[in-house]
């Protein structure tokens, strides 16, 4: 999967709303992350982001591209 913390998608949000509203469709807000280490789990709230699934975020940034007329070429 991809994270995004709050900041940084709050200027995508700014620069285009539209596709910040495409883009996280499919995001899950979180508002901790679980360290572990040696079997030991710590909680760290306060740092907020949400995440997607990498294909989720891949298919998203597809539409952009072709809905600008950008023509993808895989495998090169």
């Amino acid at each position: 999967g991809v994270v995004f913390s709050d900041i940084g998608l709050s200027f995508l949000k700014e620069a285009d709303p539209a596709f910040f509203d495409e883009f996280i469709a499919h995001h899950e807000r979180c508002d901790y992350m679980e360290i572990v280490h040696r079997g030991t789990h710590v909680q760290v709230h306060g740092n907020h982001f949400s995440r997607t699934s990498r294909i989720d975020m891949l298919r998203v940034l597809q539409r952009a591209c072709e809905r600008e007329g950008i023509r993808i070429e895989y495998g090169r």
